[in-house]
């Protein structure tokens, strides 16, 4: 099996959900990366097959459309099976929930960063949070 990848920009219209795809992505969700998008921009590229299917940032896409953006980074990988192009639509959203926070360390970086985004006029909700969930309290962050 020989895998390509290829660095592109593409119109979010013309990227398709893959059938196969079943995280579900809440308005509140979309419309929070929608201002980040439009805020910080699109960071991270959109990983799609040679026929155009998203296998990573369906979600990103939805926000790309919410914003009319016309191009959005994407990276093309070609030669997968597709074995694994689901398995990887599976992966790249489960391994996110076995990572955890230091969360000492994230109360501590929430309240010297909603100080620092009051004074260039940003919005907390860049960072998506407004309340972190700690194992044995909650840290309320007031901007």
């Amino acid at each position: 099996m020989s895998i390509r990848r290829k660095n592109e920009y593409r119109n979010p219209s013309d990227l398709k959900r893959h059938s196969h795809h079943v995280r579900i992505h809440p308005a509140s969700k979309i419309t929070l990366l929608a201002k980040c998008i439009r805020d910080i921009g699109i960071t991270i590229p959109i990983i799609i097959d040679e026929l155009g299917f998203v296998l990573a940032g369906w979600a990103i896409v939805l926000a790309a459309l919410q914003n009319k953006v016309k191009k959005i980074p994407v990276v093309i990988v070609a030669g997968l099976s597709e074995a694994r192009k689901r398995a990887y639509l599976l992966f790249d959203n489960k391994i996110a929930e076995r990572s955890t926070y230091d969360w000492p360390a994230l109360a501590d970086e929430l309240k010297d960063l909603a100080k620092l985004l009051a004074t260039e006029g940003l919005d907390f909700d860049l960072t998506g949070f407004n309340a972190v969930a700690c194992p044995h309290r909650v840290v309320r962050v007031e901007c």
